[in-house]
Parts: C-alpha cells; sequence; structure tokens
C-alpha cells in the first residue's frame, strides 16, 4: 500500500469536507425558501407547510 504525505490526505479530507458543508447549507437554504414560498401562497395553510417539512 502506498503512503501519501499527510499535507496531501488533508488536503482531499478538506476538499471533501467543504463540498459537504455547501451541500448542507444549500439544501438548509432551499428547505427555508420552500418552506417560506409555501405558507406565502394565497392559501397560507399551515397543514401545507408541515406536510413540506413532513417530506
Amino acid at each position: 500500500m502506498e503512503s501519501r504525505p499527510v499535507a496531501q490526505v488533508m488536503r482531499v479530507f478538506l476538499l471533501i469536507w467543504f463540498g459537504h458543508l455547501v451541500s448542507l447549507m444549500g439544501s438548509a437554504l432551499t428547505k427555508f425558501a420552500l418552506g417560506v414560498w409555501v405558507y406565502e401562497t394565497p392559501a397560507q395553510s399551515l397543514s401545507s407547510l408541515s406536510f413540506l417539512y413532513l417530506l
């Protein structure tokens, strides 16, 4: 098994970690925006909002 320098392994780890962080932030912002959008629709139904969060 080939040994890699610690700096190279850490760089790969940080790249993957940063990509995951960006993905989580995007998912959270999308969830928030969809909640606002569903609540602002003419029905303004809390049941629709809770159904969205359930999914």
